[in-house]
């Protein structure tokens, strides 16, 4: 009888501690904490392998490049040429600058720092150290993994109104748009038709919108009769964008302390196949993408390094003016934003109807499970909370468990 006792006892103090932390629920969430290379993997254009094979050669293989021919400059000399991909070329001793060139001139060369150093260099050095080769620089990527690692980010608007999707597609195949166009040709036109239907629309929303779809918010918003603000502008550029065959997605800037919030924000990143790298968007505030002194697009994590390190002369913004859609010298316009202080957050695709349904909530709740990923430089997330809860809701499960088999045993033995 006394290990009934105990056996109560315990249940009641683990039901204790299950109702706590219901209560303190957000305490206790799984928070999946995620690094740069998990979020802008490369998987498009770049390196794909490089290996060295007998008498020192030099084997490079490149993804996402067409070019037929190629040749390889070895400090300015010319040392292999009508090469087929992966090129083979010997290795000069020490280190030395490799110039990958095709023979279509549109393909920006490629540049790598090779440093090879054979065992005869060490031995007359009397070290014992074997043949080294090292990588000082390239001048693009490694690619890693497959498109699956990006493709987990396509929404397939499944929980959208087929009209509304047709509405949208038909708005966007009136665009001057080109099939063949760059999608970054692509995101500047679409941008900038969202931008100019919706500016003047900027504002706080009434609450009678939140049952509005986001193609009916876009109309009101176009059509004067209704304010939207940045989480509902991220939404709408998302709708076009992905129905335009661009793999586009949310993010958020959040943070705070105490009753102080640090600029909640909302914006875009869209993928860029032509060059495997994710560009910041943001049409609430009139950037449509933003390159650094070198032309290249960055993301938000790129961005929101380049300010932590006041690093942010050089950079161009692509805006919408009265007439056209031009570059301009960044002008830090989203300091208030973007800042130190802020964690990233990047949501999967969901359905807003049942993101807070009672199947998916509870799934969350018991489960390693999160719809979105968080970057966060201020704070090293180790899910301790949250395993605490599943074990001692699991352990509540598991001994209300035992005791319903005890009492039934009890019962059936009893004359």
């Amino acid at each position: 009888m006394a290990y009934r006792n105990a056996l109560w006892l315990l249940l009641l103090v683990l039901t204790a501690a299950n109702v706590y932390i219901y209560i303190n629920r957000k305490d206790y969430e799984f928070v999946k904490q995620s690094s740069y290379a998990a979020l802008y993997p490369n998987v498009s254009k770049g390196i794909k392998t490089i290996s060295i094979e007998k008498d020192n050669e030099a084997v490079i293989d490149l993804k996402g490049y067409a070019a037929a021919k190629w040749s390889v400059n070895c400090n300015d000399v010319v040392i292999a040429k009508d090469l087929s991909l992966p090129l083979r070329f010997s290795l000069k001793e020490t280190l030395n600058r490799y110039i990958l060139s095709a023979d279509d001139s549109t393909i920006k060369p490629v540049v790598i720092d090779l440093d090879y150093s054979p065992v005869a260099l060490y031995k007359a050095e009397d070290s014992s150290v074997a043949t080294n080769y090292e990588i000082r620089y390239s001048s693009i990527p490694f690619v890693y993994g497959d498109s699956s690692v990006i493709n987990i980010w396509k929404d397939k608007f499944d929980h959208v109104d087929v009209a509304e999707i047709n509405a949208v597609k038909k708005i966007i195949d009136s665009l001057p748009m080109k099939a063949n166009d760059s999608t970054a040709a692509k995101i500047k036109v679409i941008g900038a038709y969202i931008y100019r239907s919706i500016n003047k629309q900027m504002g706080v929303p009434s609450d009678s919108l939140s049952k509005y779809s986001i193609y009916q918010l876009f109309c009101a918003a176009r059509d004067g009769r209704a304010r939207i603000w940045c989480g509902n502008i991220t939404n709408i550029f998302h709708l076009f964008a992905t129905n335009a065959g661009i793999l586009c997605r949310k993010v958020g800037l959040s943070g705070g302390r105490d009753e102080f919030r640090f600029g909640d924000h909302s914006l875009n990143e869209c993928y860029l196949p032509e060059t495997g790298e994710w560009a910041y968007v943001d049409i609430t505030q009139n950037i449509l993408l933003i390159k650094d002194s070198l032309g290249h697009y960055l993301n938000t994590v790129d961005l929101y390094q380049l300010k932590k390190q006041h690093q942010t002369n050089g950079i161009v913004q692509v805006s919408v003016t009265d007439s056209s859609v031009a570059e301009s010298i960044y002008a830090d316009a989203d300091k208030k934003y973007l800042w130190k202080e802020n964690k990233l957050l990047f949501s999967y695709p969901y359905d807003p109807g049942t993101l807070y349904s009672f199947s998916n909530k509870f799934k969350r709740y018991v489960g390693p499970h999160s719809w979105l990923q968080v970057y966060n430089e201020n704070y090293q997330y180790n899910n301790y909370h949250f395993y605490l809860k599943s074990f001692l809701f699991h352990a509540w499960l598991l001994l209300g468990l035992i005791m319903l088999v005890l009492y039934l045993f009890t019962k059936k033995r009893k004359p």
